[in-house]
């Protein structure tokens, strides 16, 4: 019987080594081309619609446009982390703010989720789903099954630009749709942020412990 019982632990654990992938062997972004910008369209969890408009060139700099009303810029530091910026067309407003005061005020931002679309769960479990790849122009992604406590859901990835160009939840309904794509140059212009007019704040000064 123990016998048995340990035959059984090791093929489940085979099984999950055979099947369950990393986030990392999963989605790769070692090999994503350096510019890349695209349209994509997404439905928030109240079921709104919104168009997001995004530029990234390697992991230095990216820019994302939500609705033609926010835009949220990232830009590499010296010391290897990130600056953001916010800025809120509709209040002529924009806040400059670090990831740590980001997370501080209950906006989870980071440069991966930003970049890479996706938020990396505490828990999950990963597998490749045996599903025909989509193609958008040159350029294809693969299917995986995403599994959360809370739910589950498919992700196309594009390695090549280090996206997910579909994205389904557990209905098949698409939430995440990458409707036009490009990996041509982008200029520097395309991150320089108009200050005219802007009413502008320095969250980090505001919550400085001094």
């Amino acid at each position: 019987m123990i016998g048995g019982l340990l035959s059984l632990l090791f093929f489940l654990f085979l099984f999950s080594k055979t099947f369950a992938l990393s986030w990392e062997s999963a989605f790769k972004t070692q090999s994503a081309a350096k510019n890349v910008h695209f349209i994509a369209k997404y439905i928030d969890r109240d079921g709104k619609v919104h168009q997001l408009e995004y530029w990234r060139v390697s992991d230095k700099k990216l820019k994302r446009s939500t609705d033609g009303k926010v835009e949220i810029y990232a830009f590499k530091t010296k010391e290897g982390d990130y600056q953001y910026f916010i800025l809120d067309k509709q209040k002529s407003a924009l806040l400059k703010i670090s990831r740590t005061n980001l997370y501080r005020l209950g906006a989870f931002y980071d440069w991966y989720s930003l970049a890479h679309i996706l938020k990396r769960p505490i828990s999950y479990r990963i597998e490749k789903l045996d599903k025909k790849p989509y193609s958008l122009g040159n350029y294809s992604c693969k299917w995986y099954l995403v599994s959360e406590p809370s739910q589950t859901y498919s992700v196309c990835w594009s390695e090549k630009l280090a996206i997910p160009l579909l994205i389904q939840d557990d209905k098949n309904k698409t939430v995440w749709e990458v409707q036009k794509v490009d990996t041509e140059h982008i200029g520097d212009n395309v991150f320089s942020i108009n200050k005219k007019d802007l009413v502008e704040l320095d969250v980090d000064e505001e919550l400085s412990p001094e």
